[in-house]
C-alpha cells in the first residue's frame, strides 16, 4: 500500500473519530442508557491458558497491561492451543512484582520468565 494511501485512510479515520466524540459530547443524562455492568474482570497473560482476576487494570496501547502478550510455541513455531492441547487450562499464569510471568500447574512445579 502506498505512503498516499495510507495518510488518506489515517485522515479518514481521525475524521470519523472526531465525528464521535463530538457526538458523545452532546449527549445529556436523559440520552445515556445503562446497558451493563462489570462484575468481574479477568486478564489472560498467555494465550490458552488460565485467566486471572483482577480488579483494577491499566489501560496500554494495546490493551489491558498484561493481557494476552504472551503464547506458546512448539520447536516449528507453531501455536500451542487448548483445542489441540487441552491440559494447558491446568496451568495457572501470574504476574510477579508487576514484570515476570510465571506458570505453574500442580504436579509439575513453576517456570519464571
Amino acid at each position: 500500500m502506498k505512503k498516499e494511501n495510507l495518510a488518506l485512510y489515517g485522515v479518514g479515520a481521525a475524521l470519523v473519530l472526531a465525528a464521535a466524540y463530538r457526538y458523545r459530547q452532546q449527549l445529556t443524562e436523559q440520552d445515556k442508557i445503562l446497558v451493563g455492568e462489570v462484575t468481574q474482570l479477568y486478564i489472560y497473560p498467555v494465550k490458552s491458558l488460565k485467566g486471572i482476576k483482577i480488579e483494577t487494570g491499566f489501560i496500554e496501547e494495546r490493551g489491558f497491561a498484561f493481557d494476552r502478550r504472551w503464547m506458546l510455541i512448539d520447536q516449528n513455531n507453531v501455536f500451542l492451543s487448548q483445542r489441540r492441547f487441552r491440559k494447558l487450562a491446568l496451568i495457572q499464569p501470574s504476574i510477579v512484582n508487576g514484570h515476570s510471568l510465571k506458570l505453574e500447574a500442580e504436579g509439575f512445579g513453576e517456570i519464571e520468565v
